[in-house]
């Protein structure tokens, strides 16, 4: 896996700067509470409830913050991201000195998840979606994103 990835410049150009310098709470109302967007959120919560009281009671997470998550990130699973999550983490582990030593430990996690995938389908070609990648300098905890990679939703 390690041997396909490639260096994506535009990640290092998009982490240089975070939406999070330029928006303020105004600009993310408008984004993230639009009425499609709540609904969405409380159709998904209500499909994947079994999963979600699992994910709160192993992890401690609460469930409005897994899917605020999922929701900020993904679209309630409707973005899955542009980019190989190989490619995002190698680029941010080995080209971006400031939080590299955090993202060399999401690759490695990614290559465990990897290993350890023996009852999951073949992967197709498409990218492994990294939605985090370009959406935020704070990705999500690493036991969080092992928990929500290896969850089928």
């Amino acid at each position: 896996m390690l041997g396909s990835a490639e260096c994506q410049p535009k990640i290092l150009e998009s982490i240089a700067r975070p939406a999070e310098h330029t928006h303020t709470w105004a600009t993310y109302q408008k984004i993230f509470l639009q009425e499609s967007r709540v609904q969405k959120g409380v159709e998904f919560a209500h499909t994947h409830a079994d999963t979600l009281t699992r994910a709160e009671q192993t992890y401690g997470i609460p469930r409005e913050i897994i899917l605020a998550i999922i929701g900020v990130e993904t679209r309630y699973g409707d973005y899955m991201g542009t980019y190989r999550a190989v490619d995002a983490l190698t680029t941010l582990g080995y080209d971006y000195p400031p939080r590299g030593s955090f993202f060399r430990k999401q690759l490695k996690a990614l290559f465990e998840l990897e290993h350890n995938a023996t009852s999951m389908p073949k992967p197709s070609p498409a990218p492994t979606p990294a939605p985090w990648a370009l959406a935020s300098s704070s990705p999500p905890a690493t036991k969080l994103t092992r928990w929500i990679s290896t969850t089928t939703v």
